[in-house]
């Protein structure tokens, strides 16, 4: 059975816009992968979208985020900036405000 998805949507005198949860998604990938000392985005729980579960409610979002780290890199100080860049990458580029963003690390990356 197909799970039935919770758009954004924002209504205005030209109409409405609604934003699926996985375009959202999207776009906080894009961020977390931008932060410097991230690997990759490491596998979610079933529903992830490019390791990343976006939960809405009214108007604001919570994010979830699966990483990876790279060797070298203090874990507190790489999630506290993915935390950072996935609220100002949502905020700016959908208009929803981030309640919450937690990181999840799920492991380092021991590649050169």
């Amino acid at each position: 059975m197909e799970e039935k998805k919770t758009y954004f949507s924002k209504a205005d005198s030209n109409g409405i816009i609604s934003i699926s949860p996985d375009v959202i998604a999207g776009i906080a990938a894009d961020a977390c992968l931008e932060t410097q000392g991230v690997a990759s985005m490491a596998c979610g729980p079933l529903g992830a979208v490019r390791g990343i579960v976006i939960h809405i409610d009214d108007d604001k979002c919570n994010a979830e985020t699966f990483i990876m780290v790279r060797n070298g890199f203090v874990i507190a100080d790489v999630a506290k900036a993915v935390q950072r860049n996935i609220k100002v990458a949502i905020e700016a580029g959908c208009g929803i405000e981030v309640v919450r963003s937690d990181v999840y690390v799920a492991g380092i990356e021991l590649k050169a």
